[in-house]
């Protein structure tokens, strides 16, 4: 069977040219350092979404049904509104509204009004719905288990770059997070950061990629 490489040096030049162009082709990624990079993501993200699905069905939910309702367990009632969660998920507010709806009506999720304007509510997770988000979110205690298997240094290693990486997709609009590096309270300093809302100086390894309190640099 031949090599890779003996397979590339058959491939007509101008194929190969176009070929070079998708970072998705294994050619690509031989010497393509960015190209394998983002080979690695979509490979995480395929165990994502693989995982994610499988439990979802036994539940009778839409991926996106159960993305949901775990950020909607974890996060404040500020972020839990339909125009927050569209804006999460890079989804219309239609298509949030029809996810919702179907939740509320499975009795997993309760709108909660606010007082002051009639029109305005957030979603709030059921408490009886309470263990099937533990087991909708599971996959992630196993891959953090697995992680604990690394030196601490490459740990924190990986968590910095990773942090870096996502900054300049934030940066980009390709992604929305509520990063330390975007927010109106950071300000970096020689031993980390200064967190002006907290008041206090600390290390690098305490930067955050989902912060409830974070408000965007203007």
């Amino acid at each position: 069977m031949p090599t890779l490489l003996q397979t590339l040096k058959d491939v007509p030049t101008g194929k190969l040219r176009y070929l070079m162009k998708n970072v998705f082709s294994p050619l690509e990624q031989i010497d393509n350092i960015e190209a394998k990079v983002i080979a690695g993501i979509e490979r995480l993200s395929t165990i994502f979404k693989s995982k994610l699905q499988n439990t979802a069905k036994e539940y009778k939910l839409t991926p996106l049904q159960a993305q949901l309702l775990i950020f909607i367990a974890e996060h404040p009632p500020k972020l839990c509104s339909v125009t927050h969660l569209a804006l999460e998920f890079s989804v219309t507010k239609a298509t949030v509204s029809d996810s919702l709806k179907t939740l509320v009506n499975k009795t997993y999720l309760e709108k909660i009004y606010n007082p002051n304007d009639a029109r305005a509510f957030h979603l709030n997770i059921v408490e009886s719905a309470m263990p099937m988000v533990s087991e909708l979110s599971h996959f992630g205690l196993t891959m953090a288990d697995l992680l604990k298997s690394m030196p601490k240094n490459d740990l924190e290693n990986l968590s910095e770059l990773n942090l870096n990486m996502l900054g300049l997709f934030n940066k980009a609009g390709l992604i929305s997070a509520r990063m330390c590096s975007s927010c109106h309270y950071y300000e970096k300093n020689k031993e980390g950061f200064h967190c002006h809302l907290m008041k206090t100086d600390l290390p690098n390894i305490s930067l955050r990629l989902d912060c409830p309190e974070h408000i965007q640099i203007k």
